[in-house]
């Protein structure tokens, strides 16, 4: 047992890891509290905890907060300035700029190579691949390889099922719907055994894409019934994606787009 958190001089990281963890498993409000408690630190842990603030942030859908935040900061370390060109991509991802997005997740590719800095590139790799996963397959299967190889040598469990969520669009996209299916399998079954239920792109999205792609219109309007139920508590979880299912299988009643900054 950890005891207390503020006792001892590894308060800080105790905080961070904890905050981390939290957040890992949907409990925003937890992890808001963990993090806050060290965000004003000069310290890298602060800096690392202020990016993870942001991604709570994502995961409520406040984009326009979380832009006004990192577009008017100066970066003050070469890892820092790349933190904050990935959280605008994602900004872009989520707001159906996918090319935009790429742009940016290209950037943080060629900066963390050049940086040699094996855990932004393996995350620059996927990010990568779930951008291009909406308007370009062919380019996923050519590039899946070196993400999957990126994620894997770090242990990167979470990364190696988005390279599978990826990959099963990219074979939905081009019609083998056989193999869209299992690689939907494996990622789901990824995320279920590392407890990862607060990812920035639920799987349950492409799940409804792809149930609506082959005319199983009931089971997604279904599955965007769910989604709306998890976005509709005190602490919203994911409501932009929510709203977006619901608006894809004709169920505009079921979330409010309005309230997405």
């Amino acid at each position: 047992m950890i005891g207390d958190v503020d006792a001892g001089p590894y308060a800080d990281y105790f905080h961070f890891k904890l905050g981390n963890l939290a957040q890992f498993t949907g409990d925003l409000p937890i992890s808001d509290r963990h993090l806050e408690a060290i965000a004003d630190s000069s310290e890298p842990i602060g800096v690392a905890a202020r990016f993870d603030l942001a991604g709570n942030a994502f995961r409520r859908s406040r984009y326009a907060d979380i832009v006004r935040r990192m577009e008017g900061r100066r970066a003050a370390t070469r890892l820092e300035r790349i933190g904050i060109s990935d959280l605008l991509g994602h900004v872009h991802l989520h707001n159906a700029r996918s090319q935009e997005a790429a742009g940016l997740f290209a950037e943080v590719l060629g900066q963390a190579r050049q940086a040699n800095v094996p855990l932004w590139a393996a995350r620059a790799a996927r990010h990568l691949a779930l951008c291009h996963m909406w308007f370009d397959p062919d380019r996923i299967l050519h590039a899946l390889p070196e993400a999957r190889e990126l994620n894997q040598s770090l242990g990167e469990v979470v990364g190696l099922a988005q390279c599978d969520m990826a990959a099963s669009m990219a074979h939905a996209m081009l019609g083998d719907w056989d193999n869209a299916a299992r690689l939907l399998g494996t990622a789901r079954r990824t995320f279920e055994t590392v407890g990862a239920t607060a990812e920035l792109l639920p799987i349950e999205v492409i799940e409804a894409l792809q149930l609506l792609a082959r005319g199983h219109d009931e089971q997604a309007r279904a599955l965007a019934i769910r989604l709306a139920e998890a976005a509709d508590v005190v602490e919203p979880f994911l409501p932009a994606w929510a709203a977006v299912t619901a608006l894809w299988t004709g169920q505009p009643e079921l979330c409010d787009f309005t309230s997405i900054g």
